[in-house]
């Protein structure tokens, strides 16, 4: 899979090489990556991909030493997953930038994440259980059996009569 159409240019007037499927003995983990993931949620995103076989492009630029080869900026753990499951090609997007850039990259990519909205959350997994059992959803979600059970449990009690009572309280 290539991308052929024209390389966007970003801030800085580095630009975007674009996607393409990488051997994986071509990429070589950025030594500064500080991004360290649970033995438990790595089994959880094997899992998701041997199931799958989606998951978000790897963020790799040119190899600053090494002639042929690319550096991961994002998706080390993703690599070695795919490794294990027996890959030998990872969709990734290759970016060109410096030794700064790619670091500041590494600094924000692999720590930028949003954070759920309990209620909103309770209402996904709900409408999961619907289509599975919970102990699949517990073999791929990064919540525990515990944590599932509790956030599905928030569906239990009418928001609005928790919202009346607390107002009662307050």
């Amino acid at each position: 899979m290539t991308d052929d159409t024209q390389a966007p240019e970003t801030p800085g007037g580095r630009t975007r090489i674009g996607a393409r499927m990488v051997p994986l003995d071509d990429l070589v983990p950025h030594p500064l990556n500080a991004n360290v993931m649970p033995d438990d949620l790595r089994e959880k995103l094997r899992a998701h991909i041997k199931r799958t076989g989606r998951y978000p492009f790897l963020v790799v630029r040119p190899h600053p030493k090494q002639a042929g080869k690319l550096e991961v900026l994002d998706g080390h753990h993703r690599v070695q997953v795919l490794k294990d499951l027996g890959h030998t090609e990872a969709r990734c997007d290759v970016w060109d930038v410096d030794d700064r850039e790619a670091k500041l990259l590494l600094a924000t990519l692999n720590r930028l994440e949003g954070e759920d909205v309990p209620m909103r959350r309770a209402l996904l997994l709900h409408e999961l259980l619907g289509e599975m059992s919970m102990d699949d959803l517990a073999g791929l979600l990064p919540e525990t059996d515990r944590q599932l059970e509790d956030l599905h449990s928030l569906l239990e009690f009418p928001a609005d009569a928790i919202a009346a009572l607390l107002d009662q309280q307050a």
